[in-house]
């Protein structure tokens, strides 16, 4: 009897947690706005701008697609770069109940790839990714000449500061 009994307090104790994790995951994430961002109607430069959301601005993160995430804010739902926002808390609860058991589970780490500045990119992705002739001339469009750059480099008062490399340790 006690060993029936046991087997099944453990099965509603596997069950009570899968259905917690299953709520935890149906609540969106809370994000925050990093820095003014142009909201846009498909994850692509080249879509049309929903709207511009100013930075600090708090939403809910409702999807991914590549280096984009589709957001919803009280300017709008569209999509933003990732490194436009940082990621909150899981909406949904307030003080205390689900919010509160949410933030005693750990969430899976992930296996995000960071390169040349770049972030929210995952392996998977880096492996889909394919050469865009388009993307590249839209790219060459913003080269400029090295005169080019000193001149506009000296109308906005910069000037050259030569900077000693640190010794070996």
């Amino acid at each position: 009897m006690t060993e029936r009994l046991l087997k099944t307090a453990a099965a509603l104790a596997r069950a009570a947690i899968v259905t917690m994790m299953m709520v935890l995951s149906a609540h969106a994430e809370l994000i925050i706005v990093e820095r003014e961002s142009a909201l846009r109607a498909e994850p692509s430069l080249g879509a049309s701008t929903v709207a511009t959301v100013p930075k600090g601005v708090r939403g809910e993160s409702l999807g991914k697609s590549g280096i984009w995430v589709n957001i919803k804010t009280p300017e709008g739902t569209g999509w933003v770069f990732t490194f436009n926002i940082r990621f909150g808390e899981r909406a949904g609860g307030g003080a205390g109940g689900l919010a509160t058991a949410g933030r005693m589970v750990s969430r899976p780490s992930s296996s995000v790839v960071s390169t040349i500045g770049i972030r929210g990119l995952s392996e998977e992705d880096l492996q889909k990714a394919a050469f865009n002739a388009n993307e590249m001339r839209r790219l060459d469009a913003f080269t400029v000449t090295a005169d080019d750059s000193a001149r506009r480099a000296l109308e906005a008062g910069l000037a050259a500061v030569s900077v000693d490399y640190l010794e070996a340790p």
